[in-house]
């Protein structure tokens, strides 16, 4: 069908935006960014705006302490089309179909409303600690969190095949807490054996929740939400998830030629 690509199909744009600045002194260093983007799909009422922001710190209060951080966050939203294998898709109706399209008229298909938006956090802060030669102690302490809200809208009276309506909502959140606490001691026993020891503790924390609810049929023209429907349905998961370990590990260099490494481990885990 000439029609498609006369009535529907259109010009694609993008175009992305990025600004960064990054200096310090001695002390504190510094690197910060933003970026923005925007996409325009060649099929109506899909695109995708995207934005995230960064921002790195490293500061050396004193010669033997090092503190970094590290930042980001981006949030993202994307409107898809309905296609593919799906009665209520551009291509099957109107590459085919023309206006009339094969189960729903074409240009009905714009009314039908799709978005996924999701939003992430990243951190991470570590801190470096050398009070004596040969010793180093570290500690790592990591954060991230996700949310995604995923609907999808069939307005009322507007698509032929689904003439009453249908709303569905997936939302979902993510975190993730991590630990990481090293110390290290290396020292030259004699000019020939050099002795690394390392022992350490890990923690791990996973949350994840999910809920999932549609809807049909609404009561009303101009409802949105699945609280309008008449027949509703739910579901919800949830799962979290902890350990913690403890590591040991000592290794000895033969004039840095052959090396003897011995370690031991014990994790807990809240499945067990």
């Amino acid at each position: 069908s000439d029609w498609f690509y006369d009535e529907i199909v259109q010009t694609g744009s993008h175009h992305s935006n990025t600004l960064s600045a990054s200096g310090g002194t001695e002390i504190i260093r510094y690197f910060a960014s933003g970026t923005y983007r925007g996409e325009t799909g060649v099929l109506p009422e899909s695109g995708e705006r995207y934005g995230s922001a960064r921002l790195n710190l490293d500061v050396t209060p004193r010669q033997d302490l090092t503190i970094r951080l590290n930042s980001g966050f981006s949030a993202r939203r994307v409107q898809v089309v309905p296609d593919a294998n799906n009665t209520r898709g551009y291509s099957i109706n109107g590459l085919v179909g023309g206006p009339n399209g094969q189960f729903i008229p074409t240009e009905s298909t714009q009314l039908i409303q799709s978005f996924q938006n999701s939003n992430r956090f990243t951190g991470g802060l570590t801190g470096e600690y050398r009070p004596l030669e040969g010793f180093t102690s570290r500690l790592t302490f990591g954060f991230e969190a996700v949310t995604s809200d995923q609907h999808q809208l069939f307005p009322y009276g507007a698509i032929a095949n689904l003439i009453n309506g249908y709303r569905s909502n997936y939302r979902s959140a993510a975190t993730n807490v991590n630990i990481d606490f090293v110390n290290t001691y290396r020292t030259q026993l004699t000019p020939w054996l050099r002795s690394t020891t390392t022992v350490g503790f890990q923690h791990f924390t996973n949350i994840f929740g999910a809920s999932d609810a549609w809807g049909n049929d609404f009561v009303f023209h101009g409802l949105e939400t699945i609280g309008g429907t008449v027949t509703r349905s739910a579901s919800e998961s949830r799962l979290e998830q902890r350990s913690n370990g403890l590591f040991g590990e000592q290794q000895l260099a033969f004039a840095e030629r052959f090396y003897i490494t011995g370690g031991l481990r014990g994790d807990a885990h809240s499945t067990f």
